[in-house]
């Protein structure tokens, strides 16, 4: 078999399924990755399964015989690189070395170790670890925003592969659950495990936050608790909210969490109401967006109107409509309370020769 034969069935066996278009150009990028020793980005949401495409590139690649290395950004050793280590170990650059090293969250990289890392793969690729980041952010967003290091972007974006959530890619559900179904089964000694046709479409109906790793779990739990062979829509339904309440806020986007509250308000409504939805949603989305940036100012609507990006006339209207001027008005009179006493301390102070 030859070496770009390997690569691809290596891929097509960590990939899973390859069929909607999305995957199939991920897969093309990654015969380019695997065959390539330069640094790389790994793009997408929680669960899509970056440091899973992270180890097919290094395991399937050239420096499958070195050392994996993976560690979080927002635990990073200080300083990153450091040559007077003791122990190579120590050093995660050198740890790897000759192998591969994953930074997992590479947003979360503080600015110095973002710079040490710029500096460092200035070096000769054969004397260090090929460099992978993985993050869920938009890197060039970050980099406009002067929050990420402008060389190292440069250096680690020679290739990229972008992750597509799976609510993008619904037609590998079907495929996707079929498989992780037949292969808990087979662990479970339930061999024979199946899916309803109304079973796939109640899980292509759900907007899956946790991406493909959500929906291992859930198949997962549906060969545990399902009575019978063939898994059925009211099963799929009973086990899915115990899944999305596994799912920490905290590891939540905005987008996701605004989607979890939004499905569950429709839940409880019985399906979509015939007119007034936008209307109904957005005031119930602005009150407390109004309330919490209010309070974070101090009620100070000057400043608050400037964070919302709106004129100040448009945010003392929209106080008005939500029924918030009393609370702007206590959360004004709360900052002024806090600002007093440091006021009187600076007071009291005694006045020296520069004052």
């Amino acid at each position: 078999m030859s070496t770009r034969a390997r690569i691809r069935s290596e891929i097509r066996r960590a990939l899973v399924v390859i069929e909607s278009p999305a995957m199939r150009s991920v897969a093309a990028d990654l015969e380019d990755v695997v065959g390539s020793d330069a640094p790389a980005v790994v793009e997408g949401e929680r669960g899509t399964g970056r440091e899973m495409i992270a180890r097919l590139v290094h395991f399937a690649g050239g420096r499958r015989d070195g050392a994996f290395v993976a560690i979080e950004a927002a635990a990073a050793p200080r300083p990153l690189v450091d040559r007077a280590a003791a122990e190579p170990a120590a050093e995660p650059l050198r740890a790897a070395a000759g192998g591969t090293l994953l930074i997992k969250n590479l947003c979360a990289l503080e600015p110095a170790a973002q710079r040490q890392l710029a500096a460092a793969l200035r070096e000769p690729a054969a004397a260090r670890a090929r460099v992978i980041g993985s993050c869920d952010h938009d890197l060039d967003a970050a980099v406009e925003a002067g929050v990420f290091d402008a060389e190292l972007y440069e250096h680690l974006t020679v290739h990229r592969i972008a992750l597509p959530p799976l609510r993008e890619r619904s037609e590998d559900i079907p495929p996707l659950a079929t498989h992780f179904v037949r292969d808990y089964g087979r662990q479970a000694g339930r061999p024979h495990m199946t899916l309803s046709s109304r079973a796939f479409d109640a899980l292509v109906r759900y907007p899956w936050p946790g991406n493909v790793a959500e929906l291992k779990d859930l198949a997962r739990r549906l060969v545990i608790r399902a009575a019978r062979t063939r898994i059925e829509a009211g099963d799929v339904d009973a086990a899915l909210p115990a899944v999305a309440e596994r799912v920490p806020l905290e590891e939540m986007s905005l987008e996701e969490v605004v989607r979890a509250k939004l499905r569950e308000f429709l839940r409880r409504m019985d399906g979509y109401p015939i007119d007034g939805l936008y209307e109904d949603v957005l005031q119930r989305i602005e009150r407390p967006l109004f309330d919490l940036v209010m309070d974070h100012t101090g009620g100070n609507q000057l400043r608050a109107a400037e964070i919302l990006g709106l004129s100040r006339n448009t945010l003392r209207r929209k106080l008005v409509d939500h029924g918030l001027v009393a609370r702007t008005l206590r959360a004004r009179d709360r900052a002024a309370a806090n600002a007093t006493p440091k006021a009187a301390k600076v007071a009291r102070r005694p006045r020296g020769r520069d004052d």
